[in-house]
């Protein structure tokens, strides 16, 4: 179950260190969520 600021991680064998980001929005079906990677200054938001 995710949350609204919920962060998580995600690993990748290609780098080094992992992606965090944390949960903006999370449609009401549940079928939609949006979130923002927090160690890039310039990030935008991304439907998943």
């Amino acid at each position: 179950m995710l949350l609204i600021n919920q962060l998580f991680e995600w690993h990748s064998l290609k780098e080094a260190n992992p992606q965090i980001d944390r949960v903006l929005w999370i449609a009401p079906s549940g079928a939609d969520v949006v979130t923002i990677d927090i160690n890039y200054p310039h990030a935008q938001p991304l439907s998943l």
